[in-house]
């Protein structure tokens, strides 16, 4: 007799199914859903170290097995993926469960035993670069062709130099000339001696194209950069209004990319050309008329009035005569009067 009691055959096989259902689930949801930092989990892997491989198992689409490969920039840097041995496999590249991209997409293949650096060359193996700006990231690849539903491929970081132009927006009349500087770095220190090409991608002015030796770039006449890692480039906007879209590319070759595939690294500026507006012509003021002056008749002085006092012209007769004649008539009168009230008396 056992010591432990018997479980019936259809319920250990009934565990057996359970669990087995439960490990396809856990695999499902490893798979299809981006592992992020966030998520607890994470790889450090380190900028400028090199390749770290990393690999992935399942059907159709399927996330790295690692998770996240976390890291901390502190000048731009390029995220390389590469398959290698069989070929055939497509990544999508996310960081922080942000797509950056695709690598290229290849047909499926033979398999053949080669080195990182070899496959991110071989154009018949998967692989791109992805340019990252200072700060965290985290990074995952998904398989999204996966012919053999597993495999191993290679992810690295690398600083990279940057390049800047300026000023990044700008305006100016047509006909004007305009300057644009390219300055190159490679983790905050200028580069010298490496040479960039100008040109106008899009707008009136398109198909423009810095040529070398001819006086357009300065300080380095063949439109490579000095000392502090500049150089400037003048052209005239002679072919109307409207938006240029400059573009200034370099590659720069350093020591630490010798086994590394070097790329093209660009920056754009636009520049707006506007018509100069027709001026508005002054209008010619309309002269105040001068007055006609009035001219005034002459008046007639009155005649002088005789001067009061002294004497008179005639000698005063005739003043006198007047007189007399008044002075009579007075006593006249006065006469009568008496005369005629001594009448009346007499008859009472």
């Amino acid at each position: 007799m056992s010591r432990y009691p018997r479980i019936p055959t259809f319920l250990g096989l009934g565990v057996l199914a359970a669990l087995f259902i439960a490990a396809l689930a856990f695999l499902a949801a490893g798979s299809f859903g981006p592992r992020t930092a966030d998520a607890g989990v994470g790889v450090p892997i380190a900028v400028d170290g090199g390749w770290v491989d990393f690999s992935w198992m399942g059907v159709g689409p399927v996330f790295n097995d690692e998770g996240p490969f976390t890291f901390s920039a502190t000048w731009p840097v390029s995220v390389k993926v590469t398959d290698d041995h069989c070929r055939g496999d497509q990544f999508t590249v996310f960081d922080f469960d942000v797509p950056l991209g695709d690598t290229s997409a290849v047909p499926e293949g033979a398999c053949d035993s080669v080195s990182p650096d070899a496959a991110f060359a071989d154009p018949s193996y998967s692989s791109g670069s992805f340019p990252l700006g200072p700060g965290d990231h985290s990074i995952t690849m998904q398989a999204i062709a996966n012919p053999f539903e597993a495999g191993e491929a290679w992810i690295r970081v690398d600083t990279v130099p940057s390049i800047t132009l300026t000023p990044e927006i700008d305006t100016n009349p047509v006909g004007e000339e305009h300057i644009v500087t390219a300055a190159v770095e490679f983790a905050g220190d200028p580069i010298e001696g490496v040479e960039v090409t100008f040109e106008v991608t899009d707008g009136p002015n398109a198909g423009e194209v810095s040529d070398p030796g001819t006086g357009e770039c300065t300080a380095n006449d063949d439109c490579t950069t000095d000392g502090d890692g500049n150089v400037s480039w003048t052209y005239t906007g002679d072919g109307g209004a409207g938006t240029d879209t400059i573009q200034a590319c370099t590659t720069v070759i350093l020591d630490a990319q010798v086994q590394v595939q070097p790329e093209p690294i660009c920056a754009e500026a636009e520049k707006t050309w506007e018509e100069e507006p027709t001026p508005t012509p002054t209008p010619t003021p309309t002269p105040t008329p001068t007055p006609t002056p009035v001219v005034l008749e002459e008046v007639a002085e009155p005649e002088a009035l005789p001067e009061t006092g002294g004497e008179p012209s005639d000698g005063g007769s005739s003043g006198l005569a007047w007189l007399a004649a008044i002075t009579g008539a007075i006593a006249l009168t006065s006469a009568g009067g008496f005369w005629f009230a001594y009448q009346r008396r007499r008859v009472r």
